[in-house]
């Protein structure tokens, strides 16, 4: 039986029977897939860096339900975030929002590229974890297609003014279809349309105002949730 090789991160693992596990690997070159592993919880398994947190080579054979592991070799771990139950759970949460958003067999390469970027970013511990997530919210929806318009209504299409964003609508709306009183500060605009337009290299340099933190924070939960039309479980163990 002929062989596959990919690259890619596991975003969630589930122990079938005694020793056997079900992961959810995004890959580079087969995006979202589901493959069985043998013996994957024993003492002397082989395939200790098929976990969560492990950036890996994986040979692969295809089967029914759709891929078996035969091979693994790790090329970067992140372990060391599942020492820190916020971190863990952020990364948790990102794993989620990627296996929502994305279609099983449809690579993804600048989701995969966002995602690492992310990890290595919270390794490092140079930006808060709050600002981290909310960055790669904004920036996931925009891979995935629900990039925010901030030149125009989201309703009814005229130019924007003033900001006023809509949770409900998942939009920023002008000042005659705001659904809301609270006027959304332009260092706000101003964060997520740097955001929008940036390299994936840069989207997190940038430095935001005390004043206006909760309120971007805000928003960019509500907008990549509205517009999966999903929320994440682990959203409820974040302490932020």
């Amino acid at each position: 039986m002929k062989s596959i090789n990919v690259e890619g991160i596991v975003l969630r693992e589930t122990k079938v029977g005694d020793s056997d596990k079900i992961l959810t690997v995004f890959t580079k070159q087969l995006g979202k897939i589901s493959v069985s592993v043998p013996n994957a919880r024993g003492m002397k398994s082989k395939f200790t860096s098929a976990g969560v947190l492990s950036y890996s080579n994986y040979t692969l054979i295809c089967v029914k339900s759709g891929y078996r592991l035969i091979e693994c070799s790790g090329i970067h771990s992140f372990g060391q975030l599942a020492y820190d139950y916020e971190l863990f759970t952020l990364c948790v949460y990102f794993a989620e929002i990627i296996a929502a958003g994305e279609q099983e067999g449809s690579p993804n390469e600048l989701m995969l590229k966002l995602y690492l970027n992310t990890l290595y970013l919270l390794c490092e511990k140079r930006r808060q974890p709050r600002f981290i997530k909310a960055v790669f919210e904004m920036k996931a929806a925009c891979v995935l297609g629900f990039a925010p318009d901030l030149s125009s209504c989201g309703h009814c299409g005229g130019g924007l003014r003033e900001f006023f964003f809509s949770k409900k609508e998942g939009a920023f709306l002008c000042e005659n279809c705001k659904t809301t009183q609270e006027k959304n500060r332009e260092g706000v605009a101003s964060a997520i349309e740097y955001i929008v337009n940036s390299p994936y290299n840069k989207i997190f340099s940038f430095k935001l105002s005390e004043d206006i933190c909760d309120e971007f924070y805000r928003i960019c939960e509500a907008y990549i949730t509205h517009h999966l039309e999903y929320s994440p479980k682990s959203l409820k163990y974040l302490n932020f």
